[in-house]
């Protein structure tokens, strides 16, 4: 797909207009790239999801169609109901209904400063980590009990 995006992208005409877009097969360090982000494209995997609520980053989702048990588009679902995304369905997508949904968001400022504190409102206050830490030393600590 991304050498697809990137074609298109190339081949658009943007009336005059340079588009600030940065289409990347792959990033190492995300939490980098969503701060620099006014707006993310992204499919909604678990932990692209996670990530973007952690950084309180606004997105445009496009859930996989091609996963099991249809979870992106789940996982897309509850992003949009918090407020923290927008989805767009891929049997509907093109490149005119993502351009039209991406400059909608840029152009509304309000809009996307909401999504922004939705996603940071929807973000666990104790870090996952952390949680998942005090679970293993509690069942250490239970196991202990019983050897």
């Amino acid at each position: 797909y991304h050498e697809e995006v990137v074609n298109e992208l190339k081949a658009m005409d943007f009336g005059g207009r340079r588009l600030a877009v940065a289409v990347v097969p792959f990033i190492q360090h995300m939490h980098l790239a969503y701060a620099c982000a006014d707006v993310v494209v992204a499919r909604a995997g678990a932990v692209t999801c996670s990530e973007l609520i952690d950084t309180g980053t606004p997105a445009i989702l496009i859930p996989s169609p091609n996963v099991t048990n249809d979870h992106q588009r789940k996982n897309a679902v509850a992003m949009t109901n918090i407020g923290g995304a927008t989805m767009l369905d891929e049997r509907e997508l093109t490149s005119r209904t993502l351009l039209k949904t991406i400059t909608g968001l840029l152009q509304d400022p309000e809009a996307v400063e909401k999504m922004q504190l939705a996603a940071l409102a929807a973000a666990p206050q104790v870090p996952p980590g952390v949680t998942i830490a005090k679970h293993i030393i509690q069942m250490q600590t239970n196991k202990a009990g019983l050897c």
